[in-house]
Protein backbone atom coordinates (compact mmCIF):
# COMPACT_ATOMS: atom_id res chain seq x y z
CA UNK A 1 0.00 0.00 0.00
CA UNK A 2 2.87 2.30 0.75
CA UNK A 3 5.20 1.36 -1.80
CA UNK A 4 7.39 3.52 -3.62
CA UNK A 5 5.92 2.40 -7.09
CA UNK A 6 3.10 4.20 -8.14
CA UNK A 7 1.92 1.14 -9.91
CA UNK A 8 2.00 -0.90 -6.72
CA UNK A 9 -0.32 1.65 -4.77
CA UNK A 10 -2.56 1.77 -7.22
CA UNK A 11 -2.68 -2.09 -7.62
CA UNK A 12 -2.85 -2.33 -4.14
CA UNK A 13 -5.84 -0.40 -3.63
CA UNK A 14 -7.78 -1.63 -6.67
CA UNK A 15 -7.04 -4.92 -4.83
CA UNK A 16 -8.67 -3.53 -1.30
CA UNK A 17 -11.72 -3.08 -3.78
CA UNK A 18 -11.56 -6.50 -5.53
CA UNK A 19 -11.11 -8.70 -2.59
CA UNK A 20 -12.54 -7.03 -0.21
CA UNK A 21 -15.65 -5.63 -1.06
CA UNK A 22 -16.20 -7.34 -4.26
CA UNK A 23 -19.42 -7.31 -5.63
CA UNK A 24 -20.31 -4.99 -2.70
CA UNK A 25 -19.95 -7.74 0.28
CA UNK A 26 -18.43 -7.73 3.41
CA UNK A 27 -15.45 -10.45 4.26
CA UNK A 28 -14.34 -12.07 7.06
CA UNK A 29 -10.93 -9.75 6.95
CA UNK A 30 -12.65 -6.59 5.47
CA UNK A 31 -12.95 -5.26 8.63
CA UNK A 32 -9.51 -5.99 9.90
CA UNK A 33 -8.44 -4.14 6.83
CA UNK A 34 -10.28 -1.05 7.37
CA UNK A 35 -8.97 -0.86 10.97
CA UNK A 36 -5.10 -1.09 9.63
CA UNK A 37 -5.97 1.27 6.70
CA UNK A 38 -7.33 4.09 9.33
CA UNK A 39 -3.97 3.81 11.23
CA UNK A 40 -1.82 4.90 7.64
CA UNK A 41 -3.95 7.66 7.21
CA UNK A 42 -1.17 9.71 9.12
CA UNK A 43 1.14 8.40 7.13
CA UNK A 44 3.33 11.07 4.67
CA UNK A 45 3.10 8.16 2.06
CA UNK A 46 -0.46 8.37 1.77
CA UNK A 47 -0.22 12.23 0.31
CA UNK A 48 1.80 10.85 -2.58
CA UNK A 49 -0.44 11.31 -5.82
CA UNK A 50 -1.26 9.05 -8.51
CA UNK A 51 -3.83 7.79 -11.08
CA UNK A 52 -6.42 6.01 -9.74
CA UNK A 53 -8.55 3.09 -12.01
CA UNK A 54 -12.09 4.70 -10.52
CA UNK A 55 -11.15 8.25 -10.70
CA UNK A 56 -10.38 10.81 -12.84
CA UNK A 57 -6.97 13.07 -12.99
CA UNK A 58 -4.62 12.39 -9.90
CA UNK A 59 -5.70 12.06 -6.02
CA UNK A 60 -3.61 11.17 -3.21
CA UNK A 61 -3.61 7.68 -1.98
CA UNK A 62 -5.02 9.08 1.58
CA UNK A 63 -8.01 10.52 -0.21
CA UNK A 64 -8.64 6.65 -2.01
CA UNK A 65 -8.32 5.16 1.36
CA UNK A 66 -10.85 7.34 2.83
CA UNK A 67 -13.11 6.46 -0.16
CA UNK A 68 -12.72 3.15 0.50
CA UNK A 69 -13.48 3.60 4.02
CA UNK A 70 -16.44 5.20 2.99
CA UNK A 71 -17.79 2.38 0.53
CA UNK A 72 -16.83 -0.07 3.52
CA UNK A 73 -18.75 2.04 6.43
CA UNK A 74 -21.84 2.27 3.87
CA UNK A 75 -21.72 -1.42 3.51
CA UNK A 76 -21.69 -1.88 7.10
CA UNK A 77 -24.70 -0.57 7.97
CA UNK A 78 -26.73 -3.38 5.97
CA UNK A 79 -28.09 -6.36 7.51
CA UNK A 80 -27.80 -10.20 6.94
CA UNK A 81 -31.06 -9.79 4.96
CA UNK A 82 -29.71 -7.68 2.39
CA UNK A 83 -26.96 -10.99 1.40
CA UNK A 84 -24.03 -8.71 2.11
CA UNK A 85 -22.14 -11.24 4.18
CA UNK A 86 -22.52 -13.18 7.06
CA UNK A 87 -23.66 -12.36 10.44
CA UNK A 88 -19.87 -12.51 11.92
CA UNK A 89 -19.21 -10.46 9.40
CA UNK A 90 -21.09 -7.77 9.45
CA UNK A 91 -21.06 -7.55 12.92
CA UNK A 92 -17.59 -7.22 12.68
CA UNK A 93 -17.49 -5.20 10.19
CA UNK A 94 -20.43 -2.68 12.10
CA UNK A 95 -18.09 -2.71 15.64
CA UNK A 96 -14.95 -1.43 13.00
CA UNK A 97 -17.23 1.68 11.94
CA UNK A 98 -16.83 3.50 15.26
CA UNK A 99 -12.83 3.09 15.11
CA UNK A 100 -13.13 4.19 11.80
CA UNK A 101 -15.09 7.59 12.30
CA UNK A 102 -12.78 8.16 15.50
CA UNK A 103 -9.73 8.08 13.10
CA UNK A 104 -10.90 9.83 10.50
CA UNK A 105 -12.57 12.40 12.14
CA UNK A 106 -9.11 13.06 13.94
CA UNK A 107 -7.27 12.78 10.77
CA UNK A 108 -9.59 14.77 9.20
CA UNK A 109 -9.36 17.47 11.55
CA UNK A 110 -5.75 17.35 12.04
CA UNK A 111 -5.47 18.08 8.32
CA UNK A 112 -7.52 21.12 7.48
CA UNK A 113 -6.44 22.96 10.55
CA UNK A 114 -5.22 26.54 9.82
CA UNK A 115 -1.34 27.17 10.22
CA UNK A 116 -1.04 29.59 13.23
CA UNK A 117 0.36 32.18 11.15
CA UNK A 118 -2.36 32.41 9.24
CA UNK A 119 -4.70 33.05 12.64
CA UNK A 120 -5.69 36.01 13.76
Amino acid sequence: MLAADPARRVRAVGDLYRLLLNQERVFPATAQAALVLARLLDDPRTLAEDRWERRAGRRPLRAELLNWMASFADIARLDVEDDLGTAQDLAAARAARLALFTSNAACCSRVWEAPRSTVG
